[in-house]
């Protein structure tokens, strides 16, 4: 059982998912249960109330802020498994210095702002996101918090008649 988004889970489902842990047969676990969330699953579990459901825990991984260097290859790895062979679109090392620097190498932050950059080039018919693309996206992202750069607007051709 994989469980995304856990910390949204009610009490009464946590202490369901306690209790499912305890099937057994044999001396065999009949179930294995991930748990997957955001960094209030932790600080709900730490509660003396949850004592019980995290003994039960075999392995916990916090996945904190990627270095620049990490930025830039996760980034890479996500073009290739969503695009697989082929994909003609890729991120300006500029672009990818500003991905790292708006989002502190958050994960999460980083998906959000790469699948917007990629929207701004689809529309545009662009296959490089630079890092124009990304200070524009980071403009338009105004409810995530992110650092938005001090760049210049992009600017556009305008046709007179």
């Amino acid at each position: 059982l994989v469980l995304d988004e856990a910390q949204d889970l009610s009490g009464a489902s946590l202490e369901e998912l306690r209790l499912l842990w305890n099937w057994e047969e044999s001396g065999r676990r009949l179930i294995q249960i991930v748990l997957i969330g955001q960094p209030e699953l932790r600080r709900r579990l730490l509660e003396p109330k949850w004592e019980p459901l995290r003994q039960r825990i075999v392995l916990s991984y916090h996945l904190g802020h990627l270095s620049r260097e990490d930025t830039s290859a996760y980034i890479a790895h996500r073009i290739r498994v969503a695009a697989g062979e082929g994909c003609l679109a890729q991120f300006a090392p500029a672009a990818v210095e500003e991905i790292h620097e708006a989002t502190g190498g958050t994960p999460r932050l980083i998906n959000i702002l790469c699948d917007n950059a990629l929207l701004v080039g689809y529309a545009r018919g662009v296959h490089r996101i630079d890092k124009p693309i990304i200070a524009e996206v980071l403009r338009d992202m105004t409810c995530w918090g992110l650092r938005v750069a001090n760049t210049p607007p992009i600017s556009t051709t305008s046709v007179s008649t």
